[in-house]
């Protein structure tokens, strides 16, 4: 079964997961934007953004996780109340890290640590939301398609790839055209 070869969705979350390893090469290339400038604060602001990144992730995983229990509708339960932990959780967390992004310093769309932390955010959602479609359309295209399978694919790939779209659409924006 091809989800069964791809891990399950569970390895999407563990994937995600991976990348905190990532902080210390994002924060070298938050520096070298900054450049000489050296605007005190950096290093904060640049935690500060990465923890809102991780909350971000979270809550995606969350909303995942909660609607492919609102679409399997079968004893979902306990995958439904797990969703919702993770959702409430993340949001808190984001709510708290917003709070402290104010007081720390103007965080604008055009300031380095955001733009590069969000370019870390549409990485991640691109590619959580590309594994959920390849795992869509092998389990769709597979002899034996088992629903359930269908659903959950369905499920992270709305959730994700709707993530991707709306964070290109705001590095998009933020673009300065000539």
């Amino acid at each position: 079964m091809p989800m069964d070869l791809l891990g399950g969705m569970m390895g999407a979350i563990v994937g995600v997961y991976v990348l905190v390893p990532l902080f210390p090469f994002l924060y070298v290339v938050v520096r070298w934007r900054v450049g000489a400038s050296g605007e005190p604060g950096t290093g904060t602001l640049g935690a500060l953004q990465y923890f809102r990144s991780l909350s971000l992730l979270g809550a995606h995983v969350g909303a995942s996780l909660a609607l492919t229990a609102l679409l399997q509708m079968e004893d979902s339960g306990d995958l439904l109340r797990s969703a919702f932990a993770i959702l409430v959780a993340s949001v808190l967390f984001y709510g708290i890290n917003f709070v402290c992004a104010a007081r720390a310093g103007p965080l604008a769309g055009d300031h380095p640590v955001r733009r590069v932390f969000d370019g870390f955010l549409l990485v991640a959602c691109g590619l959580v939301g590309f594994g959920a479609l390849l795992a869509l359309f092998l389990e769709l295209f597979s002899k034996r398609t088992n629903t359930e399978d269908v659903k959950a694919a369905l499920s992270w790939g709305l959730v994700w790839l709707g993530g991707f779209g709306g964070r290109a659409y705001l590095l998009l924006r933020a673009v300065k055209r000539p």
